[in-house]
């Protein structure tokens, strides 16, 4: 097949996501999607990743929360700094030793399917124990990024706080 008739084919499915509003990132010919048919992921809801996710954060087990991103996934909160990579959201959350979550929420308002996995949107609750003893609550909004990372399951490309 001539560069032309790839480059043809990529340029009309861009114009059909479009249309669509769905986005797809073109790669040659090749379209990137998420693995959707991994048994792992057919198994498991992402909305019950998503619970898993928030689970982690209650249990305090900072190397099972950064196991969620990608090796490129972001973790972002309103206007501050986008931290990528597991290895960086681990080390935001060893910060935090000091500190006790003593709930955690995550309920899912919303999730829609994109051409690269899943975007999740809801609310989130903390309830924390600070290290003078005093206790907060935390709350907000999210909206994540989820795909099917092969015999993973369910990883995080990006999850924003606001």
């Amino acid at each position: 097949m001539s560069k032309v008739s790839c480059k043809h084919r990529a340029v009309r499915k861009m114009l059909v996501a479009a249309m669509l509003s769905v986005p797809i990132i073109a790669s040659g010919c090749a379209m990137q999607r998420a693995h959707t048919d991994v048994a792992v992921c057919r198994h498991e809801p992402v909305a019950q990743a998503v619970a898993r996710y928030a689970e982690a954060i209650h249990k305090m087990d900072t190397t099972q929360t950064s196991a969620f991103y990608l090796p490129d996934g972001v973790l972002s909160h309103a206007n501050g700094a986008p931290l990528v990579g597991p290895l960086a959201v681990k080390k935001l959350l060893d910060g935090f030793a000091a500190y006790t979550v003593i709930s955690q929420s995550m309920p899912v308002d919303q999730v829609l399917r994109q051409t690269t996995g899943w975007r999740v949107t809801g609310h989130y609750v903390q309830h924390v124990r600070l290290p003078e003893g005093n206790e907060v609550k935390a709350s907000g909004r999210y909206e994540s990024d989820w795909v099917c990372a092969s015999q993973e399951g369910w990883r995080l490309a990006r999850l924003h706080t606001y």
